[in-house]
C-alpha cells in the first residue's frame, strides 16, 4: 500500500509545473531517443516530439527526422508535415538545356532573341508563366495512401474546380500532376517529380511537354 501511495505522489509531482520538463531536457531526450539502436524507441521518441506543445521541440524533431537516414522517421515526419500544411510552393527555374543553349550563344543579342521568339519560344513561355513559383492549395491528404489533392493557384485568386492538382507521396518522393485553368494552351498541364534532399527540401523537376525545368520545394517548419 505504501508503495502505491509513493508512486501516486511521484506521478503528481512530475505533473506539477515545477517538475515539468524544460525544452532543453526534451531536446536532449529526443536526441537520445532518435539515436537509439531500437527502431521502436526511435519511432516513439519522434511521435511524442511531433505532438509536443513546444514549437521548438516540434521543429527540431521535424528537422532531425527529415535529415535522418531512417526511412521510417522520414516518412513519419513527412506525413505530419502534409497533415498540417495548407499550401505548397514550388520554385521553378530555367532548364539545363536552355541554360546550355544560352551559354553557347554568349553575347550575341540577335541569336538570343531568335531562340526566345522562335526556336525555344515554348520554353520561355513556360518560364514566363511558372517562374518564380507555383502555389498549390492543399485540399486533402490521405496519410494511409499518400494521395494528395488540391488546387493550382497560378492565375487564380481563389480555389477553382477548373484548376486542380492530384499527386502522391510515397516514402520521400512526391509526384504532382496539375491542370492550371488560367494558364493558356499547352502550358496548363505539367507533371512534377521530386525527392527529399538535404536541407529539408524536395528537389526534382517539372515536366511540361517533354522538357524538364528544375523544381524545388522548401519545407517551412513553422
Amino acid at each position: 500500500m505504501r508503495k502505491i501511495i509513493l508512486a501516486s505522489m511521484m506521478v503528481c509531482l512530475a505533473a506539477a509545473p515545477g517538475f515539468a520538463q524544460s525544452v532543453k531536457d526534451k531536446l536532449l531526450a529526443l536526441t537520445e531517443g532518435l539515436n537509439d539502436p531500437n527502431p521502436i524507441i526511435r519511432i516513439a521518441a519522434l511521435d511524442e516530439a511531433l505532438a509536443d506543445s513546444s514549437t521548438t521541440v516540434r521543429n527540431y524533431a521535424m528537422t532531425q527526422a527529415l535529415a535522418s537516414e531512417d526511412a521510417d522517421l522520414k516518412a513519419m515526419a513527412l506525413t505530419k508535415f502534409f497533415e498540417t500544411r495548407k499550401q505548397l510552393t514550388v520554385i521553378v527555374k530555367k532548364s539545363d538545356a536552355l541554360k546550355a543553349k544560352e551559354a553557347s550563344i554568349g553575347d550575341d543579342a540577335e541569336a538570343l532573341q531568335e531562340i526566345k521568339t522562335r526556336t525555344e519560344s515554348y520554353s520561355y513561355d513556360v518560364l514566363s508563366i511558372y517562374r518564380p513559383s507555383i502555389m498549390y492549395l492543399i485540399k486533402s491528404f490521405n496519410p494511409t495512401s499518400g494521395e494528395i489533392k488540391g488546387y493550382c493557384m497560378k492565375g487564380e485568386t481563389s480555389a477553382s474546380d477548373y484548376s486542380k492538382f492530384t499527386g502522391s507521396i510515397v516514402g520521400d518522393k512526391i509526384t504532382i500532376e496539375h491542370v492550371c485553368y488560367k494558364v493558356s494552351g499547352s502550358y496548363d498541364n505539367c507533371t512534377l517529380q521530386m525527392q527529399l534532399a538535404d536541407g529539408a527540401k524536395f528537389v526534382g523537376s517539372m515536366n511540361c511537354r517533354g522538357e524538364n525545368y528544375p523544381a524545388t520545394v522548401e519545407l517551412p517548419l513553422k
